[in-house]
């Protein structure tokens, strides 16, 4: 993730993964132990609908798709059981500066897309900018980035 501050405002660049088709064992072995934000999609005749946004901080993408998914450990298990797996694919994206940048980043997120499983009532930015702004890439399979190249704000 690549953060501008300029005034009031502030602009994040997030990098998601490739679309991956959810299965909880694959899961497990592609997923960094990093904190970040979560997608979860269903894909229907290449149309994208939008599921949920959950974020890992302390635990990371591993433990956090864990958390979400597995009905034994899971902290939403109404929404676990409510999604089909055989539809259900994911993508990260890394948001490893601060907690209140990835509460920036969500909100932008959820407000802006309204996935079915999230609710914008009572979620809110971190008080810290005006107006917040989030510019999103997509990965390639095989793109490795260990930080956002300087075109990518424009």
């Amino acid at each position: 993730m690549k953060k501008t501050v300029i005034k009031d405002d502030v602009f994040y660049v997030i990098a998601w993964s490739p679309l991956r088709k959810y299965d909880k064992h694959e899961v497990q072995r592609v997923l960094p132990e990093l904190p970040g934000i979560l997608s979860l999609s269903y894909i229907d005749r290449n149309e994208e609908e939008r599921l949920l946004y959950y974020s890992c901080w302390r635990d990371g993408f591993r433990d956090g798709m864990r958390n979400l998914m597995d009905i034994t450990f899971s902290r939403v298990p109404k929404i676990s059981r409510q999604l089909e797996n055989d539809r259900l694919h994911y993508r990260y994206a890394v948001v490893d500066s601060s907690i209140k940048d990835l509460q920036d980043v969500m909100f932008w997120l959820i407000t802006t897309y309204t996935p079915r499983f999230n609710n914008p009532s009572g979620l809110d930015d971190s008080k810290r900018y005006a107006n917040i702004y989030v510019k999103e890439i997509s990965l390639k399979e095989d793109d490795v980035v260990e930080r956002i190249p300087r075109g990518w704000m424009r």
